[in-house]
């Protein structure tokens, strides 16, 4: 199945997530990463779309089933996130079937995060905020500030009030050329959020990063013949989390 995102739209809870406003993609891609870059990143998005799509279980699910539910949760509010119409239909079977059962037991805070951030029923977010009350001593910072977007996303309030977290004294930059997608697209998420999308060298100079990071992933996926994907190394995630963290990066460089 081949999609096309040249109209890609910003997900439906972009304020909440705190990206960069109602920016058209195309100028965005000419302002800040250029022209070519940008016309690469797409087709990789596109290509990592297809990939993902042709992946899915037939009974929705996504991944191996020690890890199905937290996969499927992750890819499925990727695919939102890009609103392609080509997944209409992945991203329905994906939601029936993690509506079917309960979180895991050990799951951490963040794939609660992700299944509510593709939740839309009012019971169903209820229960995701009760239950994840139970992991949000354990989570990490990181983890923390995706669980307060999600339920932001979903206009609900935490169950318990939380103190946050001061926001970093400094740009998580340059990023490690051995950096996972996972840790990319946190680098990114904090580049964004703790310093407004701007960072610069110790004289000054602004840095693009955002055209930085689009070469080096669009230079890492790999083909093959239903798509790309971005290849995980032992013991990272699996190759579709990898690629599901790709897609998230690429939209936090938009």
């Amino acid at each position: 199945m081949k999609v096309s995102i040249l109209n890609c739209a910003l997900p439906l809870f972009l304020s909440a997530l705190a990206l960069k406003g109602d920016v058209p993609v195309r100028s965005f891609h000419e302002r800040t990463i250029g022209v070519s870059v940008g016309n690469e990143m797409v087709y990789a998005m596109e290509q990592a779309v297809d990939w993902l799509l042709d992946r899915q279980g037939k009974d929705g699910s996504w991944g191996a089933s020690t890890n199905a539910y937290r996969t499927t949760a992750l890819v499925r509010t990727t695919l939102l996130m890009l609103r392609q119409p080509a997944a209409t239909n992945a991203v329905s079977k994906a939601g029936t079937w993690l509506a079917a059962r309960p979180v895991p037991p050990g799951e951490p805070l963040e794939t609660y995060a992700w299944r509510l951030l593709g939740e839309r029923d009012p019971s169903a977010i209820r229960a995701l905020r009760e239950r994840a009350e139970s992991v949000i001593a354990s989570a990490t910072p990181g983890e923390r500030r995706l669980w307060r977007e999600a339920l932001e996303s979903a206009h609900v309030p935490p169950v318990q009030p939380e103190t946050v977290s001061a926001p970093s004294a400094t740009p998580p930059w340059p990023v490690a050329k051995t950096a996972s997608c996972r840790e990319i697209w946190h680098a990114a998420r904090t580049i964004n959020r703790d310093f407004k999308g701007v960072i610069a060298r110790e004289d000054g100079t602004p840095v693009n990063w955002r055209r930085d990071l689009a070469e080096r992933l669009v230079c890492a996926q790999r083909r093959a013949a239903t798509g790309g994907y971005w290849a995980s190394r032992p013991p990272a995630d699996s190759d579709l989390t990898e690629t599901a963290f790709a897609l998230l990066t690429f939209l936090e460089l938009l």
